[in-house]
């Protein structure tokens, strides 16, 4: 790590010397500080915790989150090049500036002036200065030599990719942080000294990864807004033409009309013909001369469908696509969408229409009634017992007991070690799965993984069904005696939900999070990081924050048991919203908030 942070630093200074500036001012970025910062900041990188903490002793720093806290900018200090030496200009750097450039309008209207529009001068003294200023990319070696070194530079590519292949890819071709990495990361950071237990270390560059998650979530809302304007737009282009498909339909009805009408026996088997491939008959069977039977025309399916959606509170609506026309879907209630594609435009609105009003009626159908109980706290609620300080138990443990069993004591962002390799497990292979925390694991499978880990007994969750891993951890957070959010920080929590002004929302909720004990402040901390990374996963597992809302809402915010009915309806109607909010504002979960409780 030391060696990668000088080199970085030297890359700095030299540009700042091409560029004839300050230590501190920015300056062009090159390929080599680009590469360097790409390789520090990586996830195979942020594995080794206990390295960056030493480094960072090394380096006399106090916080780690940014990679700017861990430079050392040298000043007045001879560098180790020849003079007039320059690093090569990052490609991806000039990529940006042209792309700067181009979203600059060619002309500028003036309003106060009687000549209209005007050239953007601007943009074109900003690309004259980048044409003329952009250092060349050109080799200075010898034309004679340039096919040799391209055949070292090529042999030495492929040593590179084939080093690559197998260290970052597994067994299935998916790309990830292999096993091999994850395991020596983690026996370095498990080492200590002989007599000591194991010390738990931060997590370097937290800044920085909670930035870059921050724009990928502002890009994904400016996607989704430029795509929602689009279809949009496409809706009033199909309103104008609606006019000339009605002309159209009203000529076909017409020509139609001129037909003579099907006789009612006529009516009821033509559309047994459907049932009949290459328009067969039900008396002809490839010139074999089969005769259908009664039982062979029923239409009675004799298999379970492959697959069952549930209707209540369906949205339907139409998806516009210049691939394949007609094109609709339908997203249950649990987040899954279902994509499908009609003949016509016709038929296409028919099926909208249909299955949105199935969904609704389906869905007011399904409304029950909770009367008033004799019994306000519920004695047949199913509640796991309190194990206590049982010495080898980690499900239905007090939280506080079992960090101290783990580490010691209670320190700031220490977790549970079994919560902590779950979920390392579901990052490092889990986020590539569809449905990832929303499909459930084994029973069977769970309740026997359960056991072995409360018997004190070491599994190995690499060889273990990911799904599996997932069920483990929702039910792992639900048995938490007192809940995650126990108490006052629950009603707090649902309250904020409920207020209609937004900064007031998040301020009542950053309340209720401040008021949890250290213990369970680190779960839901973790908890919430882990959701926010997976969502940003969301074209491979088609889980985003509403989803991991809707599956962690009532696992996070269990009422507590002497609310009885009142707590379960508060925690049915609002344990989604909740969650929901933590994930889109990670600024109710700080690294370093301020304890009221």
């Amino acid at each position: 790590m030391e060696r990668f942070l000088q080199a970085l630093e030297l890359c700095r200074a030299l540009s700042c010397k091409t560029d004839n500036v300050s230590d501190t001012a920015p300056v062009i970025r090159s390929f080599v500080e680009t590469v360097l910062t790409t390789a520090l900041l990586s996830p195979e990188s942020r594995l080794y915790h206990r390295a960056w903490h030493q480094t960072a002793i090394k380096r006399r720093l106090v916080h780690q989150d940014s990679l700017d806290q861990y430079l050392r900018l040298p000043s007045n200090v001879e560098l180790p090049f020849s003079p007039g030496f320059k690093l090569a200009v990052d490609f991806g750097w000039m990529i940006e500036r042209l792309l700067e450039m181009m979203s600059m309008p060619d002309t500028l209207m003036n309003s106060t002036d009687t000549l209209g529009t005007v050239i953007n001068f601007e943009k074109r003294r900003l690309l004259c200065t980048f044409v003329l200023n952009m250092p060349t990319l050109a080799s200075l070696r010898p034309p004679k030599h340039r096919n040799s070194l391209n055949n070292v530079d090529m042999a030495r590519l492929q040593n590179m990719h084939d080093w690559a292949a197998n260290i970052l890819f597994d067994n299935s071709g998916n790309f990830g942080i292999s096993q091999l990495i994850k395991e020596e990361a983690h026996r370095e950071n498990s080492w200590s000294p002989p007599g000591s237990g194991p010390k738990k270390y931060p997590r370097p560059f937290s800044r920085n990864v909670m930035m870059q998650q921050e724009k990928n979530k502002r890009d994904r809302q400016i996607r989704d807004r430029l795509q929602r304007e689009k279809r949009m737009e496409q809706q009033k282009k199909d309103k104008q033409g609606a006019p000339y498909e009605k002309a159209m339909d009203s000529a076909k009805k017409s020509k139609q009309g001129k037909r003579a009408s099907l006789n009612p026996f006529m009516r009821v088997v033509r559309p047994l013909s459907t049932a009949f491939p290459f328009g067969m008959s039900p008396t002809q069977d490839a010139g074999e001369g089969k005769k259908w039977t009664l039982e062979e025309l029923n239409m009675i399916p004799v298999t379970k469908p492959a697959t069952c959606i549930d209707l209540a509170g369906a949205r339907v609506e139409e998806r516009q696509s210049t691939v394949r026309p007609f094109i609709f879907t339908l997203e249950t209630e649990d987040g899954v969408k279902y994509y499908f594609q009609a003949t016509t435009r016709r038929e296409m609105l028919q099926w909208v229409i249909q299955l949105s009003k199935t969904g609704k009626n389906t869905a007011a159908k399904r409304r029950t009634y909770i009367g008033p109980s004799t019994n306000a706290n519920l004695p047949d609620l199913y509640r796991p017992p309190n194990l206590g300080k049982h010495p080898t138990a980690v499900f239905s443990v007090p939280l506080d007991f079992l960090l101290e069993r783990d580490y010691g004591s209670i320190a700031p962002g220490a977790i549970p070690v079994f919560l902590d390799r779950c979920l390392d497990e579901v990052e490092a292979r889990g986020f590539v799965e569809d449905g990832i925390y929303r499909i459930p694991g084994s029973k069977a499978r769970i309740d026997r993984l359960k056991a072995q880990i409360n018997a004190g007994a070491t599994i190995d969750l690499s060889e273990e069904d990911i799904h599996n891993i997932c069920s483990a951890i929702k039910l792992w957070i639900r048995e938490i005696p007192d809940g995650l959010m126990p108490g006052e920080c629950f009603w707090i929590a649902v309250e904020a939900v409920q207020t209609h002004d937004r900064t007031e929302s998040i301020q009542a909720m950053r309340q209720a999070v401040a008021k949890l004990p250290l213990a369970n402040y680190n779960v839901l901390r973790r908890i919430i990081e882990h959701l926010t990374v997976g969502s940003t996963h969301e074209d491979q597992t088609r889980m985003s924050e509403k989803q991991f809302s809707l599956v962690f809402g009532q696992t996070i915010l269990t009422p507590p048991e002497k609310d009885g009915v009142k707590g379960i309806t508060a925690g049915l109607n609002f344990g989604n919203r909740v969650v929901e909010v933590m994930l889109n504002h990670v600024s109710v979960t700080p690294p370093q908030v301020q304890r009221l409780g």
